[in-house]
């Protein structure tokens, strides 16, 4: 099979950033007023699981400012079913963020299990993380974004973060079945309120990264303004977010996926496909196939996300195919719901395979005339490849940039891809 010529292109986007998270996020506090409530208190800290970009400094930051006002720290565990729902997978993702006791210089809190604090209008139960219970105030922290299974002015942020992070996989678990009945943002939202007046909250903690994963813009909210606020960051989090530059095309080759990206291994907007009940995929991007080279270390064994694919490789399938990594993504997918997102693909003996028969599954397509984007992953979307059959329409686009270099699939003797790199 021959394979198309590629070119590299660069999406121009607004990379305005702060660069000092430890100062920004301790002026944030002094502008609602947080050390006046922490003296003498014992102040809980949420700390999920996303990666997102100089997350433990900010944690940090925010265990200094109790520590100069008098009070004493403690970092929460605030991931729903991620790290298989367990204080060990907890304590593991933490790590990987540099997130330890040692490094945040105060205890961590983990447990598997949650408390039910009380019940939404609905019936629905609301669930905090046991440990909780442990500290006299707690301060919530998360990036606001969209969220990857629906589309509101609340998705993912501090009501998420209450809801499903701080409900351990409890709440995850209560959250996403009663979802099923009542949608996302309602189920989310209206959990988030009963916790919100169950624990005495200092503040919530709002990050936006903007569309190179750079921290954009962090803002201190005080309980009462949490509403109105996350509908507001929300609305500029949707302004900042990098998606591929093209609607239609034949092939999304994704070099990874993974836990640390998105939860659900792929973000589901950026690929056009949510492949979930009761939610209806994107009209765009529509991608006829797409391959998936590798899950990330920091995923632990997650594969949560492959089955949105077509193909991938059995060195994919080996790298997860532990009892523990599969016990973690069936309780991570099972829970949130998506069981679809635990599936394999159809497994090929290598990349060069895997390539090939992402041509060959397009229909009868000359695979020079295929039109082929190949990402890094769906946060990183900066810089991308792409075929000649998607030039003309590159050119058109002014926010696009095209380098001079023109670049040949290579591959070595495992028949794995060297060129084109990203």
């Amino acid at each position: 099979m021959q394979f198309p010529k590629l070119y590299k292109v660069k999406q121009h986007f607004d990379t305005s950033e702060i660069t000092n998270v430890n100062t920004k996020i301790k002026e944030e506090l002094e502008k609602v007023n947080a050390s006046e409530q922490i003296k003498g208190k014992k102040v809980g800290i949420t700390a999920g699981s996303r990666g997102i970009k100089y997350i433990d400094q900010m944690y940090k930051a925010v265990v200094e400012y109790v520590k100069e006002n008098g009070g004493e720290p403690y970092l929460i565990s605030a991931m729903g079913s991620h790290g298989g729902g367990t204080v060990e997978g907890q304590l593991a993702i933490l790590e990987s963020l540099n997130v330890t006791e040692s490094t945040m210089g105060c205890p961590i809190l983990a447990s598997a299990h949650a408390d039910k604090i009380g019940e939404t209008p609905d019936g629905i139960p609301a669930y905090v993380n046991e440990r909780v219970k442990e500290v006299d105030k707690v301060i919530v922290i998360n990036r606001i974004k969209e969220h990857t299974d629906f589309t509101a002015i609340i998705e993912s942020g501090l009501h998420k973060m209450m809801t499903i992070g701080l409900g351990t996989i409890n709440g995850a678990d209560s959250a996403h079945l009663n979802a099923m009945k009542y949608g996302y943002f309602h189920t989310i939202t209206e959990i988030g309120k009963v916790i919100k007046d169950h624990l005495d909250l200092i503040c919530g903690i709002g990050i936006i990264e903007n569309a190179i994963c750079h921290i954009h813009t962090i803002e201190a909210i005080k309980p009462e303004n949490f509403w109105d606020r996350e509908v507001a960051l929300q609305k500029l989090s949707k302004q900042k977010t990098a998606k591929i530059p093209f609607n239609v095309f034949d092939i999304l080759l994704v070099k990874e996926i993974g836990k640390n990206i998105s939860g659900g291994g792929m973000d589901s907007k950026v690929i056009g496909r949510i492949r979930e009940l009761g939610q209806i995929d994107p009209e765009f991007p529509d991608i006829k196939r797409i391959s998936v080279f590798s899950v990330t270390p920091e995923s632990h064994g997650n594969f949560c996300g492959l089955g949105l694919g077509d193909f991938s490789t059995m060195k994919v399938f080996n790298e997860c195919n532990s009892h523990q990594a599969i016990r973690d993504t069936v309780i991570n997918c099972v829970v949130s719901m998506t069981p679809e997102y635990a599936t394999y693909p159809c497994l090929l003996d290598d990349e060069k395979e895997m390539i090939e028969q992402s041509f060959r599954n397009i229909g009868a397509v000359d695979s020079l005339d295929a039109k082929l984007v190949y990402i890094k992953n769906t946060k990183e979307l900066e810089e991308i490849f792409i075929s000649e059959a998607l030039l003309e329409e590159a050119k058109a686009n002014k926010s696009l940039e095209i380098y001079n270099e023109v670049y040949e699939f290579e591959f070595d003797e495992k028949n794995d891809m060297t060129v084109p790199m990203l």
